[in-house]
């Protein structure tokens, strides 16, 4: 039997790529799956590990670096999926309400009604 490790790891809005490094290292990762990384500021390796493919139509999107020496990826496929509930309600987009009114109102539904009128 062969241990595959992969990590999937968020950026925080690219904030975290001085990480990754020491991450792969670490943990002595075959595939690491990123997202919110700035896909125009990616390295072509970390570490041990080769970039295999990133989403393109987005500044903050995803990526995915595998071992080269281990894995030969024979093709990728990025698809679009449909926006969770989630990110419909508290979309910066969508939503007039504040952060405030976000925070103290507590709930993804009370917020988003509160949109025309934000408490105070």
């Amino acid at each position: 039997m062969v241990d595959l490790r992969i990590i999937s790891y968020n950026l925080r809005k690219h904030a975290a790529i001085g990480e990754l490094t020491e991450l792969a290292v670490s943990n002595d990762v075959d595939v690491m799956c990123l997202q919110e990384c700035d896909t125009d500021d990616l390295a072509d390796s970390v570490a041990h590990l080769q970039l295999i493919d990133a989403t393109s139509t987005n500044r903050l999107g995803l990526a995915l670096y595998a071992r080269a020496d281990r894995y030969t990826v024979q093709d990728t496929k990025m698809f679009s999926m449909h926006r969770s509930l989630h990110d419909r309600v508290l979309s910066p987009r969508t939503s007039a309400c504040s952060r405030r009114a976000c925070t103290t109102r507590r709930s993804a539904t009370t917020c988003s009604s509160a949109r025309s009128t934000p408490p105070r």
